[in-house]
């Protein structure tokens, strides 16, 4: 494997985001961000830890017990740097977990040749706007052949008793300000993070009981000779109540607590697990220091079920026996990592569509509630963006596994229809020829498929993909559910609104009717200023207005009630119909 030093590897990423549109068909405008964060001075740099907390985790596949993984802190760079590559036709998978340092990025970017694309995606926060990543992300899919990401949804809830913090106008503010929040938090991230702080990606606060805090894992695949490694960057870290403050910090005050992410496996409540001491922290005690003078980390107020990730990793792959398999399949060793990452996303889709039931009833349009058309319109933006990040995870495990099946096609639809070709085939050939002696071969043909398809169907790569692409429907289906309820809801009150707008000109019509008949009356009594005999103040008889008010007021009636167009357009037709049998015989007309 190539290696550089890590002065090397910074002056190279230095130079390329100096190149520019007006002398390189390449620029490096979307790396100048990453350049300057590494050759921050001194005082600008990352802050060392005062605790210790692991910052990477070296497995060697195929794992042992014998040998467990290496953990390294902060203070020992050097050590893993020491590590030797991964055997010939075996593997390796290093995590990375939280902020990282300048010094530990360079070191290790070098180390393992890793595409400096690796951390600048990583790390994608710390570019002060779009503009100076000139638009780049997300890349192209042919991009990202080696580069792989996921998100980690941890759902906090929420025990608070406050009617403005649960209620929807409530909510409402607290999304507005969450906004606000995250890109303070963003900028913070880049100046007063420690090695190891956990970072967030993004925050959602889905009702008054409970928000989502997602994360992301990037994997990065190198070969090494004739060996493999993964780089696993995870941005869980540190306790999020002791890394940078964001919103979700600022609702500890609120008593809330983390749901851990659950995993399911065949016998996996019989199995004894191995028990596992991460971060001496269970019984710290405030002052309490380990065998390096460093404070222990006390106990977790947020905990999160992906800090044991790292640890724990040849666990699930023992659960899943994937040991061995795993030192020779790159798809089978990060297996693990994208159930981890599928079993919160399936966690968050059933969050989601609870919510989603619960402010259906709210949409009706006899009731219906302005701020629960706002929440499904921010479910459904939710959920857009989740599709999209599985949808990448799909390619990504077609892509590490283009030995499991044919091309980029799903695992379900290619071999239905291997299944409906062959047995179209068999049928076909039987017919025809007879004397081929085909049923002997046939049932052998048919015994070798079962075969086949019952390896294919246990093949944990197969599972798998099945499982994201179940949750690449559910996402559809829960987006355009919230599509389809606002639709309906609107149509519901545009139907509303319609209806009440013929009541409305019904009402209107009843008024005309009665304005038709006392408008005449009163433009007549105007018009005679009541100046009549029996009055003594005329000459004229009080009859006289009767028989004149009498004709005003039909006259009206009669072009409201009889449509004057149609009228017009008959008596022109009838007149034109006259002319013209008087021209052909003057003796009618005369």
């Amino acid at each position: 494997m190539k290696s550089f030093s890590s002065e090397d590897y910074t002056r190279a990423i230095h130079a390329h985001s100096l190149r520019s549109i007006t002398d390189s068909i390449c620029p490096g405008q979307d790396y100048v961000d990453i350049a300057a964060w590494l050759l921050q001075d001194d005082k600008s740099r990352t802050s060392p830890p005062t605790d210790w907390a692991p910052l990477a985790t070296l497995h060697n596949l195929p794992a042992t017990t014998s040998e467990p993984p290496s953990s390294f802190g902060y203070p020992d760079l050097d050590a893993l740097l020491l590590s030797p590559y991964p055997e010939k036709n075996k593997g390796q998978v290093l995590f990375l977990q939280g902020f990282l340092p300048q010094d530990w990025v360079t070191a290790i970017g070098g180390r393992y040749d890793i595409d400096p694309d690796f951390f600048k995606r990583h790390l994608d926060f710390s570019s002060k706007s779009d503009h100076r990543k000139a638009f780049t992300l997300p890349s192209l899919p042919s991009a990202r052949d080696n580069l792989f990401e996921l998100n980690i949804n941890t759902i906090l809830h929420h025990h608070t008793s406050s009617s403005s913090e649960t209620n929807t106008t409530g909510i409402q503010r607290c999304r507005i300000k969450q906004e606000e929040q995250l890109s303070t938090y963003r900028r913070q991230l880049r100046t007063h993070a420690r090695a190891g702080d956990s970072m967030v990606r993004a925050y959602s606060m889905l009702d008054g009981q409970y928000s989502v805090v997602e994360q992301r894992v990037s994997v990065c695949k190198i070969k090494s000779g004739g060996g493999w490694l993964f780089v696993v960057w995870m941005d869980i870290g540190r306790d999020l109540s002791v890394s940078p403050a964001g919103p979700w910090t600022m609702s500890l005050g609120s008593q809330i607590s983390s749901l851990p992410i659950i995993q399911h496996f065949t016998g996996l409540v019989q199995r004894k697990l191995p028990r596992i001491e991460q971060n001496r922290n269970k019984n710290a005690q405030p002052d309490a220091r380990d065998e390096k003078g460093l404070p222990m980390p006390q106990r977790s107020k947020v905990p999160q079920s992906t800090t044991f990730l790292p640890l724990e990793y040849q666990t699930l792959l023992s659960l899943q026996n994937l040991t061995k398999q795993a030192a020779h399949d790159p798809l089978l060793a990060l297996i693990p990592i994208f159930k981890h990452s599928a079993c919160s996303e399936v966690q968050f889709l059933n969050l989601l569509e609870s919510c989603i039931d619960a402010e259906v009833p709210h949409l009706e349009p006899e009731r219906i509630h302005h701020a629960s058309l706002e929440n499904m319109q921010y479910f459904a933006h939710l959920l857009r963006g989740h599709a999209t990040q599985i949808r990448q995870c799909v390619r990504s495990v077609q892509i590490l596994s283009p030995g499991h099946w044919g091309g980029f096609q799903s695992s379900s639809s290619r071999y239905s229809q291997r299944g409906s070709v062959d047995k179209d085939d068999r049928h076909s050939e039987g017919t025809w020829d007879s004397s081929r002696g085909a049923g002997s071969d046939e049932r052998h043909e048919v015994a070798a498929w079962e075969i086949a398809l019952n390896r294919h169907a246990e093949s944990p790569a197969v599972s798998l993909l099945e499982d994201y692409e179940d949750l690449l429907a559910r996402c559809s289906d829960l987006s355009a559910r919230c599509t389809s309820a606002m639709e309906v809801t609107m149509n519901k009150a545009l139907v509303l609104e319609s209806q009440k707008a013929i009541e409305q000109s019904e009402r209107l019509k009843k008024l005309s009717l009665l304005a038709t008949f006392f408008i005449p009356l009163s433009f007549t009594s105007s018009l005679f200023g009541m100046n009549f005999q029996v009055f003594g103040q005329g000459e004229l008889s009080v009859w006289l207005y009767a028989a004149v008010a009498l004709p005003v007021t039909v006259v009206p009636f009669l072009f409201y009630v009889c449509d004057i167009t149609q009228m017009g357009q008959s008596t022109w037709r009838w007149a034109m119909g006259r002319l013209q049998r008087a021209e052909r015989s003057p003796e009618l007309a005369a």
